[in-house]
C-alpha cells in the first residue's frame, strides 16, 4: 500500500530571523517565497546541435513581509532597520528557514536584508533576505523555539559526557550537537570538526583545572556515544 500523500499548507514553511540573539518567527506575513536564483551559462558543445544550459551557481532569496504591529519583535526589528538604514555587516541577519514535510529540512545561515519598504497604506514592511551563506540540516520546534542540526555534525547523545569532581561526586552533563560550546558550573564542553573527525574536550572550571579529549572518527554515523571522565587531582 502506497504511503498517504500530505498537502503542505503555508504554515508548514517557517522562516525565522535572529533578534537580540533569539530566533523570532516571521509570522504575520502573506508572502514567503523562496527562489534559488540559479546562475546559468549556455554551452555549444560539439556533440550536441542544441545549446545546453548548465546551472553554475545559486543566489537564493526569500521574499517576506511583516504586518505593522507594534510590539511584534520582527516588526520592531525591521522598523529599526528602516529608521537606521544600515549598510555592510549591520544590514545582515542570521536566518533559519524550516521547510515543510516529514524530513524537516532546514537552511541556517547569514543573509543581507534588501528591498526594505514600509507601507502605511498596506500596513506592512516588506523585505528580502539575500542568502550569503547557508548550512543545510534539519530542525525541531518545541514550544515555538527552533533547534537546528547541521548535516555535517555528529550527534552526541545525552549523558554521554561525564565529569568526576573528586569528593564532590560525579556530575552528568547532557550532550548536544557538535560543533558547540556548553558552559556549566562544573565544566566546559567544547567540540570542533576537523580532518580526523569530531574532537570533544571537557575541562573543569576550578583552580585545579584538568581536561580530557576524545575524537570521533566515523563521520558516517548519525549518532555516537562517548564517555569522557575528568578527575580533579
Amino acid at each position: 500500500m502506497a504511503d498517504a500523500l500530505t498537502r503542505l499548507g503555508r504554515s508548514k514553511f517557517i522562516p525565522f530571523i535572529k533578534v537580540d540573539n533569539e530566533w523570532k518567527r516571521v509570522d504575520k506575513s502573506t508572502v514567503g517565497d523562496l527562489e534559488l536564483g540559479e546562475v546559468t551559462e549556455d554551452y555549444d558543445y560539439i556533440d550536441n546541435d542544441d545549446t545546453i544550459t548548465e546551472v553554475t551557481g545559486n543566489q537564493p532569496t526569500i521574499s517576506l513581509e511583516i504586518a505593522n504591529i507594534d510590539g511584534n519583535p520582527v516588526y520592531d526589528f525591521m522598523e529599526k532597520m528602516i529608521v537606521d538604514a544600515p549598510t555592510g555587516e549591520d544590514a545582515k541577519v542570521d536566518f533559519l528557514y524550516c521547510f515543510g514535510g516529514s524530513e524537516k529540512y532546514a537552511w541556517s545561515g547569514k543573509a543581507s536584508v534588501t528591498e526594505k519598504a514600509l507601507s502605511p497604506t498596506d500596513q506592512k514592511i516588506s523585505f528580502t533576505l539575500n542568502v550569503l551563506e547557508k548550512t543545510i540540516g534539519t530542525y525541531t520546534i518545541t514550544d515555538g523555539e527552533p533547534t537546528f542540526t547541521p548535516n555535517t555534525a555528529l550527534k552526541v547523545t545525552p549523558n554521554a559526557l561525564t565529569i568526576i569532581k573528586g569528593e564532590n561526586g560525579t556530575a552528568t552533563i547532557s550532550g548536544g550537537t557538535a560543533p558547540y560550546t556548553v558552559a556549566t558550573e562544573t565544566a566546559n564542553i567544547e567540540a570542533s570538526i576537523g580532518l580526523d573527525g569530531v574532537t570533544v574536550t571537557v575541562t573543569t572550571n576550578n583552580q585545579s583545572a584538568s581536561s580530557d579529549t576524545a575524537t570521533i572518527t566515523d563521520a558516517n554515523e548519525d549518532e555516537v556515544e562517548i564517555a569522557i571522565t575528568v578527575v580533579d587531582e
